[in-house]
């Protein structure tokens, strides 16, 4: 009783330490030439370890067809799948394949993105390596700004500050709603109140983003802890029956203990008279040793579990304090990230809005283009500079030729597809 007992505590606390989730991937589609690393971890509770599947670790990169070969799984096509889709598929399909029992935990890493081309009035078109957030207005910095004729080229690096600038605000709409988020965790909401600079848009595909990604982050994080205390809750529950059943067995053999002692008694007393004989003695004397020694292991056992009641109530608590100083650590962090990004927005707008302004005039209007393949075809899209651009994109950058000042772009001979 007490190995079995003391087997399922393990197993149980192997179950609180072991439930950590997979790490989640890029939301973005799993494009050709996407390299991927995989990892494939699967709980022994035997030995209370994980393992790796080092026949399907790797590196992998998606095929022009756009798929993926993987040892003990085969061709995996990734079309429409993001990394968390691709997590899920090779998790069911390992299992499926090998006959486990439960699903492996797979992570899908995005090593590389493909890359995103820029062409047409820039002053450097060509291959640049892509971003999760790159917008068009970002791709053009990349591109070295658009073109610009000679007497133009003292302001060259507006476009950059800008970019910059752009990528700052990005950064600080996640700040804020990281913020949020853990504010959220800190009080015990429910939900998450973001401010209202955060209310999704369909113009603004990247808020949109930030505030799922967070209200994920949020959720996950919340079950997590909503299971590990329903597991300690549990064992608690599992403890306190097992010592009612230990205390009501001791009872019962307090009242064995307590015949067999006066059998003995009247026992002892015939034998000093000669009515019996000592043998008959000795064998209620074995009788009640074995049982005295019963009740010790059964007291023994009965201890052991309220030692373990107090340890799972004494984990529970620890659950929820851990989680409370980790997030308040993090929210210190997130705010002091937040300052310094603000006051690296200041500098850049007392920089670059002065000379914005006076050449404000002189700037000819440029237009966007992004051509897009899907499903074997492909897409003109007409954007605008705070448009998110997918790997594999082309981008074309175009001025006005009615407002623009100066020579001819010295790459308007380059194919734009």
């Amino acid at each position: 009783m007490v190995a079995t007992l003391y087997l399922k505590c393990l197993l149980v606390l192997a179950l609180v330490c072991g439930s950590s989730a997979s790490a989640s991937a890029d939301s973005y589609q799993l494009a050709p030439y996407t390299k991927l690393r995989l990892t494939v971890l699967q709980w022994n509770p035997i030995k209370g370890e994980y393992f790796r599947w080092d026949a399907i670790d790797g590196e992998y990169t998606v095929s022009q067809d756009g798929a993926i070969s993987v040892p003990l799984v085969g061709s995996v096509h990734t079309a429409n799948l993001d990394g968390e889709k691709l997590q899920r598929e090779l998790a069911t399909r390992v299992r499926t394949n090998l006959a486990l029992l439960t699903p492996p935990n797979v992570t899908v890493e995005i090593v590389e993105y493909p890359p995103v081309y820029i062409v047409g009035s820039v002053a450097a078109p060509g291959e640049y390596r892509f971003r999760p957030g790159l917008t068009v207005l970002q791709a053009l910095a990349l591109a070295g700004g658009k073109f610009r004729p000679r007497q133009l080229e003292v302001n060259d690096g507006n476009v950059t500050l800008l970019g910059e600038m752009q990528g700052i605000q990005f950064d600080v709409a996640r700040a804020k709603a990281r913020i949020a988020r853990l504010q959220a965790e800190l009080s015990g909401a429910k939900d998450i109140v973001f401010p209202d600079e955060l209310t999704p848009s369909e113009e603004d595909r990247r808020i949109t983003e930030i505030v799922a990604t967070e209200r994920a982050i949020f959720s996950a994080r919340e079950n997590a802890k909503r299971r590990q205390l329903a597991t300690l809750t549990e064992l608690k529950e599992f403890l306190s029956a097992e010592i009612e059943m230990l205390e009501e067995r001791a009872k019962g053999e307090d009242r064995g203990i307590k015949l067999v002692e006066e059998q003995l008694d009247r026992v002892s007393g015939l034998v000093e008279k000669g009515f019996s004989t000592t043998a008959r003695e000795s064998d209620l004397e074995l009788i009640l040793t074995s049982m005295r020694s019963s009740r010790l292991d059964r007291q023994t056992a009965i201890l052991r579990a309220r030692q373990g009641l107090s340890e799972a109530a004494r984990s529970a608590d620890g659950v929820r304090d851990e989680r409370l100083t980790a997030v308040a650590t993090e929210l210190q962090e997130a705010k002091a990230n937040l300052e310094h990004l603000k006051s690296r927005e200041l500098v850049l707008r007392s920089t670059f809005g002065g000379d914005r302004e006076a050449n404000s005039a002189d700037e000819p209007r440029m237009t966007y283009t992004i051509v897009r393949k899907s499903g074997g075809h492909s897409t003109e899209l007409d954007v605008s500079e705070s448009t998110q651009v997918d790997p594999n994109d082309v981008v074309k950058v175009e001025q006005d030729v009615g407002t623009r000042e100066g020579g001819k772009s010295p790459n308007q001979q380059i194919p734009s597809d």
